[in-house]
């Protein structure tokens, strides 16, 4: 988790508190437009792979 974390340049907590939320069913968009740019690319290429 935390080598992903610093891979998106953000705080290990996010990214766990981001997985919790997708897991939940309350992970929204909103949360990606937030993102810095490079993390927002992975999450939308994590998310197009897991579709």
């Amino acid at each position: 988790m935390k080598g992903v974390a610093e891979e998106l340049d953000i705080h290990p907590f996010m990214l766990s508190r981001w997985r919790k939320e997708f897991r939940e069913g309350i992970f929204t968009m909103r949360r990606v437009k937030k993102a810095s740019s490079k993390a927002k690319q992975k999450i939308l290429e994590q998310e197009r792979l897991n579709a």
